[in-house]
């Protein structure tokens, strides 16, 4: 009976194994979180919370293995800012001036 179970464990694994190497084959991004982004509201909001002003654009990347939302958004003064955010967990990964 103990012997069915490790044979059963080895198949279970096998198979997993075998999913996983067709899926990198195939070009699928094997780093995968669970879940889906946080909203486009949401990153929005943290945008304004981190740099107050109007939103230019928002968009959902893949970058560096990993999705992140790149917003543009420009100032009281008119100074442009260009805001990159993880988009499952809306940390603040890059902050920088615009062109």
């Amino acid at each position: 009976m103990r012997m069915m179970g490790l044979v059963g464990g080895f198949g279970l694994g096998f198979l997993a194994a075998t999913a996983l190497g067709r899926a990198a084959s195939r070009g699928y991004d094997m780093d995968l979180r669970p879940g889906e982004p946080l909203p486009l509201e949401r990153i929005a909001a943290l945008a304004r919370a981190y740099r107050p002003g109007r939103l230019l654009e928002v968009e959902l990347e893949h970058e560096d293995g990993r999705e992140v939302y790149e917003v543009e958004l420009i100032d009281a003064e008119g100074v442009e800012w260009e805001l990159t955010f993880d988009a499952y967990t809306g940390e603040l990964l890059i902050e920088a001036r615009g062109d």
